[in-house]
């Protein structure tokens, strides 16, 4: 269910704590990009480890937790068969 077009975007105010330095940390996922921060390093931490995102102008409105990947892609390794001696 997506948010009412006429209610304003949710933006915790610890949002603009911080922002004068080029690299912010933050952990909540659900708050959009603002124009505010454009061209700053956000940080964005997954449940597990920091993601670095560089904010641009396509992302404006997007969601924080888009660009943190949650899943864990996985890694195959051929099987090495040893020759057994009789």
């Amino acid at each position: 269910m997506s948010r009412s077009a006429w209610k304003p975007l949710h933006i915790h105010p610890q949002y603009f704590e911080g922002s004068q330095s080029n690299e912010i940390k933050r952990q909540n996922r659900s708050t959009p990009f603002i124009k505010k921060i454009i061209g700053q390093s956000i940080y964005i931490y997954n449940g597990i480890r920091w993601y670095m995102i560089t904010v641009s102008e396509e992302r404006i409105g997007q969601s924080m937790g888009q660009f943190a990947p949650t899943r864990h892609q996985p890694i195959y390794i051929k099987k090495v068969i040893k020759n057994k001696k009789k």
